[in-house]
């Protein structure tokens, strides 16, 4: 029986919805952002600072914040900790210009989930939402 429920829970996990929050300012990856999601099941909503994302983690949930590297008025490591801090769970993931083993190194470090590369490619994008959308560390 145990096997029968393992199944029918992971199809109604496929259906669910995954809420993600893009910390990001005005630019041309939220267009990229908005496109893949409307292809996608997720739930997206954007802020354009840290202290927009961490007001609005108040009161909302989300499994996926994306966060970029380049907000305007707080160092990433500063809004990384804010956010990891401030989510209930939710699987923290930097997108940056550039990625190598010690930033991702140092972003796990920092509670972060994973790091993506800009300009965002749509497959990699995907799979890291998707997967940390599975993960479901929401408290």
């Amino acid at each position: 029986m145990g096997w029968l429920k393992q199944l029918v829970d992971g199809v109604a996990d496929r259906r669910k919805r995954i809420r993600v929050l893009a910390v990001m300012p005005y630019d041309g990856e939220r267009n990229t952002l908005y496109e893949i999601a409307k292809r996608s099941n997720w739930h997206l909503d954007f802020v354009p600072t840290c202290e927009a994302a961490v007001r609005l983690l108040r009161n909302r949930q989300f499994e996926v914040i994306l966060c970029d590297r380049d907000l305007p008025g707080c160092e990433w490591r500063q809004a990384m900790e804010a956010l990891v801090d401030n989510s209930r769970g939710a699987c923290v993931i930097l997108t940056s210009p550039v990625n190598d083993d010690y930033l991702w190194q140092e972003v796990l470090q920092r509670g972060g989930y994973d790091v993506l590369t800009r300009p965002l490619q749509e497959e990699r994008v995907l799979h890291a939402v998707e997967l940390a959308g599975r993960t479901g560390r929401i408290a």
